[in-house]
C-alpha cells in the first residue's frame, strides 16, 4: 500500500507546497522533522513568526508566574496545579512529526511532567524569569529531547498551526 503525503491525499502539485515551504508530510507515520521553538521568530510565516512565537513567549511567562507563586511543589499548591494544567503535553498525531514509525505518540507522561515540573520550579527559586531561558534549562530533563519539545511547542502554538 502506498503511504499518502498531503500532497497526493489533497492532489495538490507538491511543487506548489514547495513554493510555499511547506512540508509534504507523509500522513501514516512520522517524518523525522521537528519544531524548533527557538526558531519560530525567524520563519517566513506570520502565523510562526508573529502569532506562535507570542503564544510560546505567553505561555513560559505565565508558567514561570506561576511557580514563582508556588509555596511547594506538589498537587497541595493551586499555583503548582495551574502551572502543570499548562505543562502537559500530549502528541498531536496529525503534524506527523517527530521519530515513531507511525504517526502517533507519547508526549509528556504523568511522571516526565512532573519531574520537568520540579525542575522548572528550582529554576524559578534562582530568579530566572527570561522564557528562553527557562525553557532550555527546565528542558535539559532526562527523557525529553526534539521530540517531546516538538509536541511541547505544537500544543503551546495549535492555534497558529
Amino acid at each position: 500500500k502506498k503511504i499518502d503525503t498531503i500532497s497526493s491525499y489533497f492532489k495538490i502539485p507538491p511543487s506548489i507546497l514547495d513554493q510555499l515551504d511547506v512540508v509534504d508530510v507523509l500522513l501514516e507515520s512520522d517524518t523525522l522533522l521537528f519544531i524548533d521553538p527557538m526558531l519560530l521568530p525567524e520563519s517566513k510565516h506570520s502565523e510562526m513568526k508573529d502569532d506562535a512565537d507570542q503564544k510560546y513567549i505567553d505561555t513560559f511567562t505565565k508558567i514561570i508566574k506561576l511557580l514563582s507563586a508556588c509555596k511547594i511543589d506538589n498537587d497541595s499548591d493551586i499555583a503548582w496545579r495551574t502551572a502543570k494544567k499548562l505543562f502537559s503535553f500530549s502528541e498531536i498525531g496529525w503534524t506527523c512529526l517527530g521519530y515513531g514509525s507511525s504517526a502517533k505518540g507519547s508526549g509528556f507522561g504523568p511522571q516526565l511532567v512532573n519531574n520537568t515540573m520540579k525542575t522548572a520550579h528550582q529554576i524559578v527559586s534562582m530568579d530566572i524569569d527570561d522564557p528562553d531561558l527557562f525553557m532550555v534549562m527546565s528542558l535539559f530533563e532526562e527523557g525529553i529531547g526534539a521530540d517531546r519539545i516538538s509536541d511541547m511547542t505544537t500544543n503551546i502554538i495549535f492555534d497558529a498551526l
